[in-house]
C-alpha cells in the first residue's frame, strides 16, 4: 500500500487507549470468529501464491489493512482458487507434483494432500456446479485432467497438449478454455474433452498464461506475463487486442458482480485491480506489503468482516507504553483471526512487570489471535536506585566475580545500598592473591571476600602475584641441510634461555637450506605438518623438538613428439628424466631422437630441436624449463631410381577428342582410388551427387605448377576435400574442412605426378538429386 499509516503502529498507552481490531470476514464458517453469510455480490478479499518463498497470502479486496500469511512452507505453490460456498481454497505445488487444500482461516487450518499425484501441474480452475475441480500439468505430461471436490475418481480429460497453463470452465455451455504457452494459442473444448478446436493463434512468443472468461458479455481475457500486457477477445477468438499493459503479469482474476479485473504483476511486484470498463486502476498491495513473486490470484466472496477491539492500558500510566503490530485493518479494528503482537516498553525508572486482562505472564513480547474483543494491560514497576560496583585486578587473572550479578531491579553489575555481595577471583595459572583492596577482608589470601555495597559507586580489586616458576629445557634438532628450529619466545619468565614453564606456547621457525624443504616435524603440535613454522606446548618436564629437511624435486615438463608426412614420430632417449613419468623431463635434460621415414619418403627438416635445419634421421633437443613440442617433416623421395605403380583406373573417353575424363558427371561406383573417375580434363567443371559418403577422381600432371580444386553448391553437411599424391590413402597434401565458407585446395609448385581427388561425407543423403560442383585446373 501506499499509506504510510498501514506500515507501523506506535503507540503511547494513557490510562487507557483503545485500539480497534478487525475479524477476517470469510464466504463460510471458520475455525475460528463468528459465522457469516455468503454475499456472491461482494468480493471482501484477494489471496495469492508467493512461488519464492512458498507462501500463501491475503488482504483486504480494497488493499485497506495489512497483508497476512495464511499458508507456509509450500513447495513452488501456482495455481489457486477459492470456493467461498464450502469454506477451502485450493491450490497446486509444482515442484512436489501434488494438490491441496485448506480451510479459508489465516493461518489456514485442516491443510491436506487430496487426487492423485501429479506431473509439473500449473493452473487450477473450478467447476462448483458440477462438483469437479480442473488443473493443467505441463513439462513432460501436457494434459488437462479433473477429479471431484474431494480429490476423488481422478481422470484425464486431454492429453497431448502443448504445454497447456491457463484454465476456465464454463459450467453453463459446457464449455473448458485453456492456453498453449509453446504454440502460443488459445483452445477450447467440452468439459469431458469432445470437439477440441483451436480458437485463436497468438502472436509469436506471447506465451500466454492465466486465462479468465466473461460468459454473459461474451470476452475472455488472458495474461502474458513476458509482453507485459493482459488481453481480451470474445469467447470464438474474434477482436483479439490489448486491453491492459503491465510490467510481467502472471496470474488473473475477474470479480464479475463487482465489475473488476484483478492481477499478480511479478515484474513489478504488485497486486492490483481494475474496473472491467478500464477505470480505476489501483495498486492493492506491493513489494512494502511482501509482494515478491506472486502467482495465483484467487477472490474470496462474502459480507463485510467481522471486525473486533483491542484495548490497551499501560499501569501505571506513567511506567511506559505499548507497541501494537500490526496495525488496525477494519476501520480502527482486527479482522477475526488476526494474530497481534504487542510488546511493552518501560520509560525511565520503570521496569515492566507482567501483563493481565487477556494476557497472562511476564514474557514480552506476546501474541494473542483476535476472536473477541480484547482488554490488555501492561502493568509497570518502579526500579530501585542502583549504584555501580566496579571491580579491578592487577597481575594476571580476571577481575573478581559478583554474586549476585545485581540487586533486584538493576542492571549487570549493578546494586542497591547494603546489598551483601561474594566476590570470587580467579588468578590465571602459576598466578596466586596475594590481597584485595575496598573489601570486608582486604588482607585475605583466598579467592573468596564479601562486601557491603555502599550508597554511591565503589570499587574493589584483587592483587595477583606469580608463583615461583619450575622450568624444564626444550631441546631443538634437525636432519637434512638447514638450521636447527628457532624457539619464539626463547625462554619463559623466569627461566633461562632454552627453558620454559609448563603450558608454555612456543611458536618454532624452521629454516631449510637453499633447495631443501621441510618434510615433517617431530615432538611439535602438528608432526605431520610441513610448514617452515609450528607450535609446541611445554610439557612438564625436559623436551625434544625435531625437524626433518628434505632436497627439492625438480619439476617435470612434457616432451611432445608428432610428425607431418608419412613415417613414426620421433623416439627419445632416454625416455624420461629421473623422477618423472614417460615422456617428461626436467630442464636441461639432453635427449637424442630418431625417426624412421615411410617407404619412398625422407626427411625433409625438423621443428623444436637443437637442429631444425637436419635432414637426418637423428636430431637432439635440450629440454626448456616448459612443455615442449618437437616435429619432424618427411617428403616423398624425388629419385628417378623410384618406380611408381598405379592402380588400374576407368577411363571415361568420349567417342571423340580430347583423351581425359570430361564428365561433366560423376561415373559410379567411384568410391575408392582404384575406382577413381579420371584422368580429368584440366580446367574442367564435373558434377557429383552426395547420394553415398565418398567420391574418387583422378588426374595427372605432365609438368611443375600450381593445382587447384574448389567444389561448390553442396547439399549435405560434414563434407571434406582432400588431395592424395601417388596413392589415394595414408596423409592426404591437402585438405579443407571448413564447408561454411566453401572448400578449396591449392598446391603451388606440385610436382609432376598422378594426384587423386576424395570427395567424402560424414552425412550422406541417399535420396539427393541436387549435385555439387567440381571446379579443377592443373598444369
Amino acid at each position: 500500500m501506499r499509506n504510510d499509516m498501514r506500515r507501523f503502529i506506535l503507540i503511547l498507552v494513557l490510562p487507557v487507549v483503545v485500539i480497534a481490531l478487525s475479524n477476517a470476514a470469510l464466504s463460510v464458517a471458520q475455525s475460528t470468529g463468528p459465522s457469516v453469510v455468503e454475499s456472491p455480490d461482494a468480493v471482501t478479499m484477494v489471496y495469492w501464491t508467493e512461488v519464492k518463498n512458498g507462501t500463501i497470502r491475503r488482504g483486504n479486496a480494497d488493499g485497506s489493512g495489512t497483508a497476512q500469511t495464511c499458508v507456509t512452507n509450500q513447495k513452488d505453490p501456482r495455481g489457486l482458487v477459492i470456493a467461498s460456498s464450502i469454506g477451502k481454497m485450493y491450490w497446486l505445488e509444482r515442484e512436489v507434483g501434488r494438490l491441496r487444500r485448506a480451510n479459508l482461516d489465516c493461518p489456514a487450518s485442516g491443510i491436506e494432500t487430496i487426487g492423485p499425484a501429479l506431473t509439473s501441474p500449473d493452473r487450477i480452475a473450478l467447476d462448483l456446479a458440477g462438483g469437479k475441480i480442473y488443473w493443467t500439468e505441463n513439462g513432460t505430461a501436457n494434459r488437462i485432467r479433473r477429479a471431484n471436490l474431494d480429490g476423488s475418481d481422478p481422470e484425464t480429460v486431454l492429453s497431448a497438449l502443448d504445454s497447456p497453463v491457463g484454465i476456465a470452465v464454463d459450467h453453463a455451455n459446457n464449455r473448458l478454455f485453456w492456453t498453449a504457452f509453446s504454440t502460443d494459442e488459445i483452445w477450447r473444448s467440452t468439459l469431458s474433452g469432445g470437439s477440441k478446436v483451436k480458437i485463436l493463434n497468438l502472436d509469436a512468443a506471447a506465451n500466454p498464461l492465466d486465462i479468465v472468461l466473461d460468459v454473459n458479455a461474451n470476452q475472455m481475457y488472458w495474461a502474458s506475463g513476458v509482453l507485459g500486457r493482459i488481453y481480451s477477445a470474445t469467447l470464438n477468438g474474434d477482436g483479439a487486442g490489448i486491453w491492459l499493459s503491465l510490467s510481467e503479469p502472471r496470474s488473473i482474476a475477474i470479480d464479475l458482480e463487482g465489475g473488476k479485473m484483478y492481477w499478480g504483476d511479478q515484474g513489478s511486484r504488485e497486486i492490483g485491480r481494475v474496473n472491467l470498463d478500464k477505470s480505476n486502476k489501483q495498486v492493492l498491495f506491493d513489494a512494502g506489503d511482501g509482494v515478491d513473486q506472486p502467482l495465483g490470484v484467487a477472490l474470496l466472496y462474502g459480507t463485510a468482516p467481522t471486525c473486533y477491539s483491542l484495548t490497551i492500558v499501560a499501569n501505571p500510566s506513567a511506567g511506559g507504553f505499548v507497541q501494537v503490530s500490526p496495525p488496525p485493518d477494519c476501520n480502527g479494528k482486527y479482522t477475526s483471526g488476526t494474530q497481534v503482537t504487542v510488546q511493552a516498553f518501560a520509560n525511565s525508572n520503570y521496569n515492566f512487570s507482567n501483563w493481565s486482562g487477556d494476557l497472562s505472564g511476564s514474557n514480552n513480547p506476546r501474541n494473542l489471535t483476535m476472536n473477541a474483543d480484547k482488554v490488555v494491560t501492561a502493568n509497570f514497576s518502579q526500579k530501585p536506585v542502583c549504584y555501580a560496583l566496579i571491580r579491578n585486578h592487577t597481575g594476571q587473572g580476571a577481575d573478581p566475580a559478583a554474586s549476585p550479578n545485581a540487586s533486584p531491579g538493576c542492571e549487570a553489575g549493578q546494586f542497591s545500598a547494603g546489598q551483601s555481595i561474594t566476590l570470587t577471583a580467579a588468578p590465571a595459572a602459576g598466578w596466586h592473591v596475594a590481597g584485595w583492596s575496598g573489601t570486608n577482608n582486604d588482607a585475605s589470601t583466598l579467592t573468596t571476600n564479601t562486601i557491603i555495597m555502599p550508597v554511591g559507586a565503589y570499587a574493589v580489586s584483587v592483587a595477583y602475584v606469580q608463583d615461583s616458576p619450575t622450568c624444564h629445557t626444550l631441546s631443538r634438532t634437525h636432519t637434512g641441510q638447514g638450521g636447527d628450529p628457532v624457539a619464539s619466545p626463547a625462554f619463559s619468565s623466569g627461566c633461562g634461555t632454552g627453558q620454559f614453564t609448563a603450558g608454555q606456547s612456543i611458536t618454532l621457525n624452521a629454516a631449510p637450506a637453499a633447495g631443501w624443504h621441510v618434510a615433517g616435524w617431530s615432538g611439535t603440535n602438528n608432526d605431520g605438518s610441513t610448514s617452515n613454522t609450528n607450535t609446541v606446548t611445554m610439557p612438564t618436564g625436559a623436551h625434544a623438538i625435531s625437524v626433518a629437511y628434505e632436497q627439492d624435486v625438480p619439476p617435470c615438463y612434457t616432451l611432445n613428439r608428432t610428425h607431418t608426412g608419412q613415417g613414426s614420430d620421433p623416439v627419445s632417449s632416454p625416455a624420461f628424466s629421473s623422477g618423472c613419468g614417460t615422456g617428461q623431463y626436467i630442464a636441461g635434460q639432453s635427449i637424442s631422437l630418431t625417426v624412421m621415414p615411410a617407404p619412398g619418403w625422407q626427411v625433409a627438416g625438423w621443428s623444436g630441436t637443437n637442429n631444425n635445419g637436419s635432414t637426418a634421421t637423428t636430431n637432439t633437443v635440450t629440454m626448456p624449463s616448459n612443455n615442449h613440442t618437437i616435429s619432424v617433416s618427411y617428403q616423398v623421395v624425388d629419385s628417378p631410381l623410384v618406380h611408381i605403380s598405379y592402380a588400374p583406373v576407368v577411363l571415361f573417353v568420349h567417342s571423340s577428342q580430347p583423351q581425359c575424363f570430361a564428365g561433366p558427371n560423376e561415373v559410379e561406383t567411384n568410391n575408392s582410388g582404384a575406382e577413381a573417375n579420371g584422368p580429368l580434363c584440366s580446367a574442367g567443371t564435373y558434377t557429383g551427387l552426395s547420394n553415398d559418403d565418398r567420391d574418387f577422381f583422378m588426374f595427372e600432371t605432365k609438368v611443375a605448377g600450381t593445382i587447384r580444386i574448389e567444389v561448390s553448391n553442396l547439399h549435405v553437411n560434414g563434407v571434406q576435400l582432400s588431395l592424395y599424391f601417388q596413392v589415394a590413402s595414408g596423409q592426404p597434401i591437402k585438405f579443407d574442412t571448413e564447408q561454411a565458407d566453401g572448400l578449396l585446395v591449392k598446391l603451388d609448385n606440385a610436382q609432376v605426378g598422378r594426384y587423386y581427388i576424395r570427395i567424402f561425407t560424414s552425412q550422406p543423403n541417399p535420396a539427393e538429386a541436387r549435385p555439387y560442383t567440381m571446379q579443377v585446373s592443373f598444369p
